[in-house]
């Protein structure tokens, strides 16, 4: 009686036909099957590697050679999958990378300007404020620093910023920080009116009345004064003008 080798079937016709292992389940593969000529072979699916006994797979660790991930590589059964740092996002292709623009959203406080940088972002204070330990900005007092003119300069802080004057008798220049003393003679805004004469003083001004008249004030218009009220001043007859006085006899 014939008999076939091993991976060998008799057939009816009495010749020797291969026997398909991996169609019968008679192999002892643990994942993948392919039948060879009285035999069959052991494959792994995509991620595993056959074993050196030929039949059991072992997960292959992408991860540990080269792999496409650009950042962080999580090794997974049979697969791997990428992952990426704080501030940075999976692309569409699950391998790459992208930076986050924090600044897009509304990631920083009042009165602050967001700049985005790789994988971060930063927040900085508008001019005039600083930032504190919580993060938030809060608005600068110029003012103690004495930016404007000393004594004769005026400072009044503002949000983000301040403004200088002068006290009075002084102007601002152009270049919003010194003070400059008004000449009131010379522009004719003093009280000093056509009776009398006009100096200018750092900040204000003196008014010396002309011969004849007298002021009611400190810097107020000069008055005629009536020198006939004053005793003796004539022998008989005194007449006031304006100005001064005329004497007379009877």
């Amino acid at each position: 009686m014939c008999s076939c080798n091993p991976g060998f079937v008799l057939g009816t016709d009495g010749r020797c036909h291969d026997i398909d292992e991996c169609e019968d389940g008679s192999h002892s593969c643990e994942q993948g099957c392919t039948n060879t000529v009285g035999s069959y072979k052991c494959t792994c699916d995509s991620g595993f590697a056959l074993r050196d006994d030929k039949l059991t797979c072992r997960d292959f660790d992408e991860c540990g050679d080269s792999n496409d991930c650009t950042q962080v590589c999580e090794n997974v059964r049979g697969s791997f999958k990428c992952s990426c740092f704080e501030g940075y996002v999976l692309a569409r292709d699950n391998k790459t990378c992208q930076d986050v623009d924090e600044c897009q959203g509304d990631v920083c406080p009042l009165h602050s300007t967001c700049e985005n940088t790789e994988g971060s972002f930063n927040c900085r204070c508008d001019r005039g404020y600083q930032k504190q330990d919580d993060g938030q900005c809060v608005d600068v007092d110029e003012c103690a620093d004495g930016p404007c003119a000393p004594v004769i300069g005026t400072c009044k802080n503002t949000a983000g910023s301040y403004m200088c004057g002068c006290v009075t008798g002084y102007t601002l220049l152009a270049n919003k920080v010194s003070c400059e003393d008004i000449d009131e003679c010379a522009e004719q805004i003093d009280n000093c009116g056509p009776h009398a004469t006009c100096m200018n003083t750092p900040g204000s001004y003196t008014c010396t009345c002309k011969k004849g008249f007298q002021a009611s004030g400190p810097n107020s218009p000069c008055n005629n004064v009536n020198e006939c009220e004053r005793p003796g001043i004539c022998d008989q007859i005194c007449t006031d003008t304006f100005g001064s006085y005329q004497c007379s006899c009877r």
